[in-house]
């Protein structure tokens, strides 16, 4: 019975990510676009579909490096401060090995808190961007001279990505709207 629960417990855990993900990509497009919810969670799925889920490459990649980020630069702000406190308290202070390395763990923890808050807000920035590039191709419009180097980056990031993933060269090519225009064009569906 406890690996049933077990199992059901991953089916759960996967479904609620996969809803939280799908939510928030869908908010951006409700902002973007002006629909309603619903539609925009299947005008969502849909551009996920059609270009193969590399938004999910994307949102996981930049999580996984921000968060990262966060963790180094609060572990170089606790190395510092535990030898800034040591260096600078007296000798009599530094009997207890607690006094430096106390307010050393309160500097780590609010400087990683920090981060993870601005990394939130980059991340929506960073989805926000990717859901208006997806948009464009969708809706199949040229980029204008301030879209450009979005478009750029994005194409570059997943058709590098992609290009790791396929070792042969044949089945992806291009990202988005340019990968199903390669489709169409060799009779792929």
């Amino acid at each position: 019975m406890v690996f049933v629960m077990c199992i059901l417990r991953c089916i759960a855990e996967t479904l609620e990510a996969w809803i939280q993900f799908i939510t928030k990509m869908s908010t951006i497009v409700v902002a973007i676009t002006n629909d309603e919810f619903w539609p925009s969670c299947k005008r969502t799925m849909g551009m996920f579909y059609r270009c193969y889920m590399e938004g999910i490459m994307i949102e996981r990649f930049a999580n996984i490096t921000l968060n990262f980020f966060s963790l180094a630069v609060a572990l170089i702000m606790f190395v510092l401060s535990y030898f800034i406190l040591g260096a600078v308290l007296p000798d009599d202070l530094l009997q207890s090995s607690f006094v430096p390395l106390l307010p050393a763990i309160v500097v780590c923890i609010i400087t990683y808190l920090t981060l993870q808050l601005l990394a939130g807000g980059v991340l929506v920035i960073i989805n926000s961007l990717y859901i208006s590039y997806l948009v464009d191709l969708d809706n199949e419009y040229a980029p204008n001279e301030t879209t450009q180097e979005i478009h750029a980056v994005y194409e570059e990031a997943v058709n590098m990505s992609v290009g790791l993933m396929d070792t042969n060269g044949k089945n992806y090519k291009k990202s988005g709207i340019y990968r199903r225009q390669y489709d169409q064009q060799n009779g792929r569906r």
